[in-house]
């Protein structure tokens, strides 16, 4: 059919096309590393090349539809691109930004100074009370001593 009018069907492109762009859905943090998610494209793919920042980071296959690509420190584009026999894609990309890493350290700090703040104030109320005990056991010390 598609011989005939020329045309060609969705998902059934001849193999000496390049493929189009795979439709990139997301790149996300799952814990303990970057995870890549997307759709495939209307045609014939053999992989599918993801690029972090402009560098080949990792290739997947054609069945694949997401990856794991390890730790991403630093905010970065990160594109995925199908791949075929007659060339590439367009890269289908988004700009990934690490969530901030430092907020449980920041939380450490400030409670670690806020007992600390907790603790030196508790000292200060204990030294002034030991000090306001030995003032008045000095003046009725020295009040019986005037009686006698």
């Amino acid at each position: 059919m598609g011989a005939a009018n020329g045309c060609l069907c969705p998902g059934f492109p001849l193999h000496d096309t390049a493929p189009e762009a795979p439709s990139l859905k997301s790149v996300s943090w799952n814990g303990s590393e970057v995870v890549i998610q997307w759709c495939a494209p209307y045609s014939h793919v053999t992989d599918y090349v993801v690029t972090v920042g402009g560098q080949e980071w990792q290739t997947f296959g054609n069945k694949q539809r997401s990856g794991a690509l390890g730790d991403i420190e630093h905010i970065a584009e990160v594109c995925v691109v199908a791949v075929n026999d007659s060339g590439a894609s367009d890269g289908s990309c988004v700009m990934y930004r690490p969530a901030d890493s430092s907020l449980p350290l920041t939380a450490g700090l400030i409670g670690g100074a806020l007992g600390f703040l907790l603790l030196l104030l508790l000292a200060v109320l204990l030294w002034r009370h030991r000090r306001q005990r030995k003032q008045e056991a000095s003046i009725s010390m020295r009040d019986t001593a005037e009686t006698q």
